[in-house]
């Protein structure tokens, strides 16, 4: 049947042509051009879901030339002991990557995981060689079945990694040491840590991204400086997009921990917010401590002119990674060492562990851990580094990572916007109690930074709070590099704002204040003129001197104090860091329209070592501070400032 087609007004219409064509010939041109625009949207659209696709499954692709001058580039941390045969050879001396189907339910206290089968030994020795030999020697002739071996070690950080009989793994811990004797070490599992975080720069335009600034003082800090590129802030984190501006420039010493080489950029597909997350976690962390300023992208970092270390843990969350890491960042000459990684913890722990559980559990738990990581700490505290960690992101009593107990870290909660406990931020005070693992806290809600391709992202999680911190930590080392742990520790928590007591987390950073009490503490010219008594007391110098060969081949570090008991003499002690000698030397004073500060004679130790003297030229620095150039043969060497050094604090 002919079908017969009509318009609106009733008359015949032609059923090839459309009502809204009123002439043939040019009906049949639209229809072309349309089929063409169609095809061409369709093309376009087909294009870009499989761009969308492949940019999901690998987002990041580094320039060419960075891979190039990163990739093969082996770095040498660790060297072989030659001649044992119960230590693996070179080439296959490395970290073995974890298998997700080997980690257990720690048997220790049942809440983290670690590896089925592995035990570190961690070696407090300054003749590793020997007691890495005489270990192996000693453990494989107690143990000499072949289900015993020494997978690996490092004589720089005085690591070892053992395999062991699944079955045994509690057992070993108490009877390696019977067996293995006249060696310095500590035996502990290797448990698994994961990333704290929750699943004219632009930036600064935005009021939320503003407002983190504004609450912890960072424009007015900015003031007084905004870091010393003599400073190194070593991140030891996942992987770093070292071509993205906020961070491809100031860095040095870059490792991957587990492949040994200078590869730290991340080559993982990315398919889910998990596998984002462990690709760009460090870039995001490292933007936020020391992001460039006036770059005109995102927005800057709380040390924006200091030196950063790039150190890749991969995906390989180990405790001995981690380890390795900070350890690299110290010897490589760190001032602050940031770890936004922490234990890991099954979800909902907060709902079924109580408090008091919680408390018990901290003080009684992972002391063999513990012990690691105060040895760790102490090393740090020796060379003037501060560490700084995040809490931790589940609710929970932070010191429940054994890593979190040290009073000479810098522990860090975070805070939502309103400058409450966030809700998932870890913390370490509990009202009437006497838990105290606390020391600031810093915001870790929708915190900007860097991630892939040059782009930002609002990320939440202590992770994110940790390197506000770090970057403080960074710019009070710029101003004294001297700082200890325990000072920093101090300055902070008293020049933090308070926060009630039912959050449970310690003050909020004030990065002006904080500065500006490193500042107080310090050694005016022009008050010295006025009054030579203020001389009087014991002053350190600001910075550390390096003592080395006539060649100029490093061989130990110094810190100097100045101590006068009256207005014109005084006395010269140098510290050494390794050989912990105290070398000291006469000094002589003389005041007029200058001040002048002579050493009278070589520094020498008490077994008999010497430094040869040099000459103190005393001038006001821009601040007014009292600057001491250091000059030998008429060459300047380093300048320093000098502060009082407070006792009994």
């Amino acid at each position: 049947m002919k079908r017969i087609f009509f318009n609106r007004n009733g008359r015949v219409k032609n059923p090839y042509f459309p009502f809204w064509q009123p002439w043939g010939c040019m009906g049949c041109l639209w229809r072309v051009i349309v089929f063409f625009v169609g095809l061409v949207l369709l093309l376009w659209l087909i294009s870009t879901m499989f761009r969308g696709c492949a940019r999901r499954l690998n987002p990041y692709t580094p320039p060419q030339e960075l891979i190039d001058s990163l990739d093969n580039r082996r770095v040498e941390w660790g060297k072989p002991i030659e001649g044992v045969g119960e230590l693996p050879p070179p080439e296959n001396n490395r970290i073995p990557p974890v298998d997700p189907d080997d980690l257990i339910t720690d048997p220790v206290d049942s809440i983290g995981e670690v590896v089925k089968d592995q035990l570190i030994a961690f070696f407090n020795s300054k003749q590793l060689d020997a007691d890495m030999t005489s270990f192996a020697r000693q453990f494989k002739k107690a143990y000499p079945s072949a289900d015993y071996s020494i997978i690996y070690y490092n004589n720089e950080a005085g690591t070892m990694l053992l395999q062991v009989p699944a079955e045994r793994l509690v057992e070993l811990l108490d009877e390696i040491p019977t067996k293995v004797t006249g060696i310095d070490y500590i035996l502990t599992t290797n448990y698994i840590l994961n990333f704290q975080m929750e699943p004219t720069d632009p930036g600064f335009k935005k009021s939320d991204f503003r407002q983190y600034f504004e609450a912890i003082q960072a424009f007015e800090a900015w003031d007084i400086t905004t870091g010393d590129p003599e400073v190194k802030v070593a991140v030891v984190d996942s992987y770093f997009c070292l071509d993205h501006p906020e961070i491809n420039s100031r860095w040095v010493d870059p490792i991957n921990i587990v492949q040994r080489n200078r590869d730290v950029l991340p080559h993982m597909p990315v398919t889910d917010e998990k596998t984002k997350g462990l690709a760009y976690h460090g870039s995001h962390v490292t933007g936020i401590a020391v992001g460039a300023m006036n770059n005109n992208g995102g927005v800057a970092g709380i040390a924006p002119n200091c030196t950063w270390i790039p150190i890749s843990v991969g995906d390989s969350m180990s405790s001995l990674n981690i380890i390795e890491g900070i350890l690299y960042g110290i010897y490589h000459g760190a001032d602050v060492v940031n770890i936004s990684l922490g234990r890991s913890f099954p979800k909902g722990l907060d709902k079924v562990l109580p408090i008091e559980t919680q408390e018990m559990i901290a003080r009684e738990s992972c002391k063999r851990f513990e012990q690691v990581w105060d040895y760790i700490y102490k090393v740090a505290t020796d060379r003037r580094c501060v560490i700084v960690t995040a809490a931790g992101n589940e609710n929970i009593i932070m010191g429940l990572d054994p890593g979190k107990r040290d009073k000479d870290i810098v522990k860090v909660e975070a805070l939502s916007s309103t400058v409450k406990k966030s809700d998932f931020s870890n913390f370490g005070k509990v009202p009437n109690s006497s838990v105290e693992y606390s020391t600031v806290s810093a915001p870790g809600v929708g915190i900007l930074s860097c991630v892939s391709n040059n782009s930002y992202e609002p990320w939440p999680g202590t992770s994110m709070a940790s390197p506000i911190v770090a970057g403080a930590v960074a710019l009070m080392k710029s101003i004294d590099k001297s700082l200890s742990a325990a000072e920093i520790i101090r300055i902070l928590k008293e020049t933090g704002k308070p926060l009630p007591e039912q959050e449970c987390v310690g003050p909020m950073i004030q990065i002006k204040d904080a500065l500006e009490m490193v500042k107080k503490n310090m050694l005016s010219y022009e008050d010295v003129l006025k009054d030579p008594t203020k001389l009087i007391g014991q002053w350190e110098a600001t910075k550390s001197l390096d003592l080395t060969t006539v060649d100029d081949e490093f061989l130990d570090k110094l810190y100097l104090t100045m101590t006068f008991d009256t207005v014109k003499s005084g006395v010269l002690e140098m510290k050494a860091t390794e050989s912990q000698r105290l070398y000291r030397a006469d000094l002589k004073v003389s005041m007029g329209q200058t001040i002048e500060i002579t050493q009278l004679k070589d520094a020498v130790s008490s077994d008999g070592h010497k430094i040869t003297k040099d000459d103190f030229i005393c001038k006001p620095d821009k601040d007014g501070l009292l600057l001491v150039e250091v000059m030998r043969n008429g060459q300047k060497r380093f300048d320093f400032n000098m502060r009082k050094v407070i006792k009994n604090k």
